[in-house]
């Protein structure tokens, strides 16, 4: 159920980058900020309150994975002080047109 979420982040692979989406229901939250903190330098990133979105370009022999791990460690990483933070993975990789949902995040 998603009743009580207030953050997702989104990441995907295409043409060689790694895509991050963040949406909030809260406005003062400031996704856009969010994402320009979690990005960092290594790519583009921007949004507003409640929508944001970055890229990091993928380098030959850089792992995607691994990007994206530590991504969502800086994502949970701002939730620290939070009240109430509950974390609840919901995973789904689609390789070669086939959805893998992947339960040991």
């Amino acid at each position: 159920s998603l009743r009580g979420v207030q953050r997702v982040l989104c990441m995907g692979v295409f043409n060689n980058e790694l895509i991050l989406s963040v949406r909030s229901r809260n406005k003062k939250i400031g996704a856009g900020n969010l994402v320009k903190e979690i990005i960092g330098n290594r790519g583009p990133a921007g949004g507003h309150g409640m929508m944001a979105a970055g890229n990091i370009h993928l380098k030959s022999g850089d792992d995607p994975e691994l990007i994206a791990n530590q991504l969502k460690n800086d994502f949970l990483a701002s939730l620290k002080g939070t009240q109430d933070v509950i974390v609840n993975p919901i995973i789904g990789i689609i390789e070669n047109g086939r959805l893998d949902n992947k339960s040991d995040y």
